[in-house]
């Protein structure tokens, strides 16, 4: 078992290390013969070179289009597979392309931050100076990736809330076209299905490009240790009310939503086929050689593919083999935009469940959970609305998956239900008890103002107002799957203020009975009685003196309902009939009277 954790973690320090993808492609690429007479060098392969190279071309060009544009999901990883890849191509054939090189550099500027999981980022530049050192010069831009950093956060911090703004607008408009009449049906129609697939796709790309600037700057400020200004927090509220916005609209329908998809899908797959027709004529059309059987076997078999349902495998091939059958000598110039709108909308279709989760989840808000506090304190404050709060919530569950993930503390759920508690302990102190002291301090005033002629009531101009009643009737909130009871939580803290106070000044309970019923006429808060007892009790029955003998009444005394007699058995065992004993004939001497005068007489 030692050697075995040994073994473990080494393995976890290579992966943990990122010495994983260096001992990869340091390793010996060339391909040896089985009698190791002959060795084949990948690098004398000018064949492989140069497709090598057309493809790496292929996926910068691609990549030049989509990132920092509306058009972006999910394309940053895909900048770390091109990166990775190109450290693969200098190793194979033991030389750089400086133009390449320069192209993905220049690519960073496009994405100045790539999230991997959580709050862990990918430094890109890092990476290209480990990996190709030779290509590092003042010629590249930008030259200093982290200053290029630091001023895009800074562009960022000033456009940010205008950029919330204007997608707030968009949200607005595409929430009233997904809850139009006409996409609650199953469409049959061809418009009514490509309308309902762009509502889809916009609602994505809506959410993506607000996480998007969402992340960059909540991240940047998190790892460039940069402080972040008061002015922003308002707007980066919006943005998650955006992001989780179009989450609840969506999972609301996700029921009809997947009974659609395929139908979404085969219309996607129709037009494909359509385009691929026309290119393998042109195919036909080639002399005869290897590159045209070539042709003919990637068009025929993604046909074929596009024919049936597209599993795992079909969708691969097609995906594998997108830069062949977009072919410019083949595709006609006018199908060339139609024909990539249909690779990513088949894209995110074929995975909507899984790129819905990516575009709406926020999961390293554990890392940067100190805002929390302060955004409750904002929606309190009335500086936004208090129905943000169910948005809010849920980017605060955002981190549950990584958290209850953790692996290496005794107890696997130690560190969600410490962070539940702090969650929960920021939410009573920002929100529950500056509310119940409002309403107290109001009610208060409201009362003595009846009854004390000095002392003013509030000036609704002047005083700040809090909309009491709107909070308490939210109950929509739910938090780590419990429900959230604001009004449930303000009442029981208000009843034991009122009771406190009354007991420590019982000649003062008329004016809490008087807030308590005030209280429930404005806020609809219903609060216990807080009346304390007159006087205690010295004479008559003792309950608890009675209670305490049962267990040595019930086995030896019996009562009779026909007769009105209680009887006691006695320990001599020749008696057959039982013995009354003396409490039994007072029992039976005052069997009209109340059940509670023998009770007592017994005790």
């Amino acid at each position: 078992m030692r050697r075995m954790e040994r073994l473990v973690k080494r393995f976890d320090a290579g992966i943990m290390g990122s010495d994983l993808f260096k001992k990869i492609i340091d390793q010996n690429l060339n391909i040896e013969s089985l009698n190791q007479e002959k060795t084949f060098k990948i690098s004398q392969n000018g064949e492989f070179e140069s497709a090598f190279k057309v493809y790496l071309n292929d996926k910068i060009t691609k990549l030049e289009k989509v990132l920092g544009t509306h058009s972006e999901i999910l394309q940053r990883k895909d900048f770390i597979v091109l990166m990775c890849n190109y450290v693969v191509y200098a190793k194979l054939f033991q030389k750089h392309d400086p133009k390449l090189f320069k192209r993905i550099w220049t690519l960073q500027k496009r994405a100045p931050l790539i999230q991997i999981v959580g709050h862990i980022t990918f430094k890109s530049e890092s990476f290209l100076k480990i990996h190709c050192p030779t290509e590092a010069s003042s010629k590249l831009d930008p030259k200093d990736m982290r200053q290029y950093r630091v001023d895009y956060l800074k562009s960022l911090d000033s456009v940010y809330k205008a950029r919330m703004e204007e997608q707030y607008l968009k949200m607005c408009e595409w929430c009233s076209q997904i809850n139009l009449p006409s996409f609650s049906d199953m469409p049959t129609a061809p418009k009514d299905i490509r309308s309902m697939c762009t509502v889809l796709l916009n609602g994505i790309s809506l959410a993506s490009q607000v996480k998007i600037l969402t992340d960059d700057l909540l991240l940047l400020h998190y790892t460039e240790h940069v402080p972040m200004t008061e002015d922003l927090l308002i707007p980066i509220l919006n943005g998650i009310s955006i992001i989780k916005g179009v989450d609840l609209e969506i999972s609301s329908k996700i029921t009809q939503i997947s009974l659609t998809l395929p139908i979404m899908k085969r219309a996607i797959q129709d037009q494909m086929l359509r385009i691929w027709k026309v290119a393998l004529g042109e195919v036909e059309k080639m002399a005869k050689s290897e590159w045209k059987d070539f042709l003919h076997y990637v068009f025929t078999v993604a046909s074929e593919s596009a024919r049936g349902t597209l599993t795992y495998i079909r969708l691969r091939f097609i995906h594998l083999f997108s830069p062949i059958l977009s072919l410019k000598e083949l595709v006609k110039a006018e199908n060339q935009p139609l024909m990539e709108d249909c690779f990513s909308r088949m894209n995110v279709l074929s995975e909507f469940e899984r790129t819905l989760y990516n575009v709406t989840h926020l999961d390293y808000f554990y890392k940067i959970r100190k805002y929390a506090s302060v955004f409750f304190k904002l929606i309190l404050e009335q500086k936004t609305s208090f129905h943000f709060m169910k948005y809010l919530f849920r980017v605060l569950e955002d981190s549950r998956r990584l958290l209850n993930k953790v692996a290496y503390l005794e107890e696997k759920d130690q560190l969600m239900t410490q962070y539940k508690k702090e969650i929960m302990s920021m939410f009573v102190k920002e929100i529950i008890d500056p509310i119940v002291n409002k309403v107290s301090n109001s009610l208060r005033l409201k009362i003595h103002t009846y009854y004390i002629d000095k002392i003013r009531a509030e000036n609704p101009y002047k005083e700040e107002y809090l909309d009491i009643k709107n909070i308490v009737s939210c109950d929509s909130l739910f938090l780590f799957g419990e429900r959230i009871n604001i009004k449930a939580m303000i009442e029981e803290k208000m009843t034991k203020q009122f009771y406190d106070i009354s007991a420590f000044n019982p000649n003062d309970w008329q004016t809490y009975e008087d807030m308590k019923t005030l209280a429930f006429n404005l806020f609809g808060l219903e609060l216990q009685d807080n009346l304390l007892p007159p006087q205690k009790l010295e004479q008559g029955m003792d309950i608890i003196a009675i209670v305490k003998k049962l267990r040595d009444f019930i086995p030896y005394y019996h009562f009779s309902i026909h007769t009105q007699v209680l009887s006691t058995l006695t320990t001599r065992c020749f008696l057959k009939e039982p013995t009354i004993c003396k409490r039994a004939l007072m029992c039976l001497a005052c069997r009209r009277r109340r059940i509670h005068s023998v009770l007592m007489a017994w005790a």
